[in-house]
Formats: structure tokens, C-alpha cells, sequence
């Protein structure tokens, strides 16, 4: 269940991965013009599901032909998660989305969007058309230590740089 001194989306790097598909791919799967920060609040929000997250997750669902009604929507979570994080289905089940820890939810939507690659015949016909470099974010540079920065920005022009360190496997979010 979600903790008040949970870490921020910031902090979690599925969300840097989220930001990046939808940077990307967010326009040929249909995604165009979500926010970074309008998410990261959705996502982090625990006293309630906005509807805006809500069809986020339903169209995603139905894009990868799930069948799912407004209603049902979490069931049809649950039962997704149970292919890919049984712990994560048994914390929706018992606690409800809108207390699942952010981690989960994160992985949730991560899982959604990857599943585009898969099921979403559309999106995937026109993925298929791009070259293996045309599909692969380039990173922003490289500083005299080896660290690798990365470069993000959605629509409303807001931007993330992370830092990554090869060395140590490890990244941050360094501007916003």
C-alpha cells in the first residue's frame, strides 16, 4: 500500500522509461499531447484515480485487445498483472489502485505501454516501418567521467535531463 514518504515518480526509473515511449511513440500509438507533469501527479495521487488515468489505462487495454468496460477496468489490471507481477495484482486486489504503491503502478502502466509492441497491430505495422536507429533514443552527451545524459521533453515543452553512470548502474534525474 502506498506510504505518504513513498519515493516520486522522479526516482523510479519507470518512469523515465514511461516518459520515454511516450516522447517517442506517444503520437503513432495514439497518446499524443500527455503531459509529464499532469501524469506524474495522476500516478502519485493516492486519494483518488483521476479519469483522465483512468481512460489512459482502459484505451491502452483495448489498444492491446483487451477487452475491458469502464466499469471493470481495475479487474482487468488485476488480472494483467498476473501475467508479469502476482504481487502486484494481490496489492490491487486487497488495497485498490488508488492505494497501490507508486512502484506498482509504474510498472503497470510500463507493462502497457511495452505491450503496444506486441498487440497493437496498427502501431505495430508502423513501428515496423522505422529503422533500428530511428527506433533507438540517442543519449544527450557524454562528460569527461563516462556519466551519459539523456534529454526528454513532452509537449508543453517541460524537459528532463537524467544522468546515468555505466560504472556504477545507476541514474538521476539531474534537470527539470
Amino acid at each position: 500500500m502506498a506510504s505518504d514518504n513513498e519515493a516520486c515518480c522522479e526516482s523510479d526509473p519507470n518512469f523515465a522509461v514511461i516518459c520515454g515511449f511516450l516522447e517517442k511513440f506517444g503520437v503513432t500509438c495514439g497518446l499524443a499531447n500527455i503531459d509529464f507533469l499532469d501524469l506524474q501527479d495522476m500516478l502519485e495521487n493516492n486519494q483518488e484515480v483521476p479519469q483522465e488515468l483512468v481512460d489512459l489505462h482502459i484505451k491502452l487495454l483495448r489498444k492491446a485487445r483487451k477487452s475491458v468496460s469502464s466499469e471493470r477496468w481495475e479487474r482487468a489490471i488485476i488480472k494483467l498483472c498476473h501475467g508479469f507481477c502476482s504481487q502486484d495484482a494481490w496489492e490491487i486486489e486487497r488495497f485498490g489502485y488508488k492505494k497501490a504503491r507508486l512502484s506498482s503502478k509504474l510498472r503497470i502502466l510500463k507493462e502497457l505501454l511495452e505491450m503496444q509492441f506486441d498487440y497493437n497491430a496498427k502501431f505495430k505495422n508502423e513501428i515496423n516501418k522505422l529503422s533500428a536507429d530511428e527506433l533507438r533514443t540517442q543519449p544527450l552527451g557524454k562528460d569527461r567521467h563516462g556519466h551519459v545524459y539523456w534529454f526528454q521533453s513532452d509537449n508543453s515543452c517541460q524537459i528532463r535531463v537524467y544522468k546515468e553512470d555505466p560504472d556504477e548502474e545507476t541514474w538521476s534525474l539531474v534537470a527539470k
